[in-house]
């Protein structure tokens, strides 16, 4: 199982056990509850969400593998600027998603114009155990495309060419080696600042210094790249202190 299969395996499970999760805390299930969910991607989650409440997707653009049921809306928009009305919905939700809006500022700001003043927010976040367990893939699929860009002939039928002289050499070299380096993910391409602020402590910190108060918390999965699947998603590696993906359910603080 690899490639797009995994991650659908994945986030199926993942949702599974978000709205699982929403269902205890909220403790309620109604034709009347308002649902947001953004970000939503191919719509991986619309199968279990709608079991909740109404629900409503949003994201940037729409995903060409995204089917809309008809008891489900979708508008393309961006969480930071929406057309909602005040207070509209009871529970907004994300999964994986938080980690691309760099600033962070004017969508929680805009996620608590649009929620109720009760309403709940639940952000699924991957963790820095995601970033380690992902990176032999992450190797793998750069050394893959290396191979195939030295592969590629030029026009004389010929493989490329080094450039000779000593600084374009080393340059190169230089470059080449760049070629290999693990990176980040998200808004950040910096590892080292994703291993570091993906930590759940440092999650908790960016909730609760933007006025969330955290109700529940939890960890989800253990998995690792699609790129190179050498663990199953499952629950035991999460529930061991290994988990890729972590969830938080909060409320406005009061």
């Amino acid at each position: 199982m690899r490639g797009e299969k995994y991650k659908e395996r994945l986030r199926e499970r993942e949702y599974e056990l978000i709205a699982s999760s929403i269902s205890d805390v909220v403790g309620r299930k109604s034709s009347t509850l308002k649902i947001l969910e953004f970000g939503c991607g191919p719509g991986g989650g619309i199968e279990h969400l709608r079991k909740l409440g109404q629900l409503c997707l949003i994201d940037i653009n729409k995903n060409k593998r995204l089917t809309v049921p008809a008891d489900v809306k979708f508008f393309v928009a961006d969480i930071r600027r929406t057309d909602f009305g005040d207070g509209e919905f009871d529970i907004v939700v994300s999964n994986q998603v938080l980690e691309y809006l760099g600033p962070k500022d004017a969508a929680f700001s805009e996620m608590k114009r649009i929620a109720k003043p009760d309403a709940y927010f639940v952000f699924s976040v991957p963790t820095a155990v995601w970033l380690i367990l992902a990176t032999p893939g992450q190797i793998q699929k750069k050394v893959a495309n290396v191979l195939v860009s030295m592969l590629k002939t030029n026009k004389n039928g010929e493989r490329t060419k080094s450039n000779a002289s000593g600084g374009a050499c080393r340059r190169q070299e230089a470059g080449f080696l760049n070629k290999f380096a693990v990176t980040g993910h998200g808004f950040n391409p910096q590892y080292s600042y994703c291993l570091r602020e993906w930590r759940k402590r440092n999650w908790a910190k960016t909730l609760s210094s933007n006025d969330f108060e955290i109700v529940y918390k939890a960890p989800l999965l253990s998995y690792g790249s699609s790129h190179l699947p050498l663990i199953p998603p499952n629950r035991l590696m999460a529930r061991l202190g290994l988990s890729s993906s972590y969830l938080f359910i909060c409320k406005k603080r009061r």
